[in-house]
């Protein structure tokens, strides 16, 4: 089984057109299995913003354009702080 989590930077690049999914990951079989995650991110000065194949008259932006570190930044913030 293959499963794609989709994260916050890219519901924002897709206008949501991908949502952000919570994790989470309960083996109820009792066997043992394997996960091998594998994180992406994007550097710091990077702008997330909605892209414009996106965007339309009916689907207007959803978000503020904002650089990816100063994002991540203000998650931590309020996930941690």
């Amino acid at each position: 089984t293959l499963v794609i989590n989709i994260g916050d930077q890219l519901a924002q690049w897709t206008n949501n057109v991908f949502r952000s999914t919570v994790h989470r990951a309960i083996n109820r079989s009792g066997v043992r299995r394997y996960s091998i995650p594998l994180f992406f991110g994007t550097d710091y000065h990077v702008q997330i913003k909605p892209m414009p194949s996106c965007v339309s008259p009916e689907r207007p932006p959803r978000y503020e354009p904002v650089a990816a570190g100063d994002y991540v930044h203000q998650h931590l913030q309020e996930v941690y702080y």
